[in-house]
């Protein structure tokens, strides 16, 4: 089973609206410097938005002491950002749909925090649902992509130990390779402008590629 990260994997300059979006929210409500924002979105990329945003402003003394309040400050931010954020639908990134063909027999899965309203409405406005099995997205039972592991089991009717042996995740992000670590299969790492492969291969990516056109090869190799 390969599970596909989908901003900066599939869908294109996503990442560059996503931290726009968050830098300029914590701009205009607390004066911050836009770059700081969007570089922290850079940086932490794969981390569920509401955590993103209790960090940003507990590493910097602003979150509330009162619980309730710093709740509902992180909820407004969320809301405001999911609206902003995703309301358009982006590109492919140029390689997905020439290597999707070459991996018709791989089963697939789409794991992301993108609502998985967004999610639904970009996989089908593409016609990825030809390719994919499933897709998950962030729902209240699960705002973390990272408990998406059994549900990508359970759609593929896997027990833990074979996915563990057949399982890979491909993913631009440090948090990404984290996570594939923490389920216990095969990461590897996708270098875009805003990663490094050193970094990726620090936080558990066992290789990382350029173009998903390695992926059909890289498979084989893996697991042929």
């Amino acid at each position: 089973v390969l599970c596909w990260d989908a901003d900066g994997v599939i869908f294109d300059g996503t990442m560059v609206i996503l931290a726009r979006v968050f830098g300029e929210s914590l701009h205009r409500k607390y004066g911050i410097p836009q770059e700081q924002g969007s570089q922290y979105m850079y940086d932490t990329t794969g981390t569920p938005t509401a955590i993103q945003y209790r960090d940003f402003l507990s590493e910097r003394g602003l979150l509330p002491r009162n619980s309730a309040e710093a709740d509902a400050l992180i909820t407004g931010l969320v809301g405001e950002f999911t609206d902003n954020a995703y309301a358009e639908i982006p590109p492919l990134c140029p390689d997905v749909i020439p290597t999707l063909p070459y991996l018709r027999g791989c089963e697939m899965a789409i794991s992301t925090n993108a609502p998985q309203v967004v999610l639904d409405r970009r996989v089908r406005y593409h016609g990825l649902n030809g390719y994919f099995h499933s897709w998950f997205g962030k729902t209240e039972e699960t705002p973390d992509k990272k408990q998406h592991k059994g549900l990508i089991m359970k759609s593929f009717q896997m027990t833990d130990e074979e996915f563990r042996r057949y399982g890979a995740l491909v993913g631009d992000g440090y948090t990404d390779m984290r996570i594939a670590k923490e389920w216990g299969i095969v990461g590897i790492g996708k270098k875009t402008e805003d990663n490094t492969e050193e970094g990726l291969v620090n936080a558990g990516a066992i290789k990382v590629v350029r173009d998903l056109g390695e992926l059909p090869e890289l498979l084989n190799r893996l697991f042929g």
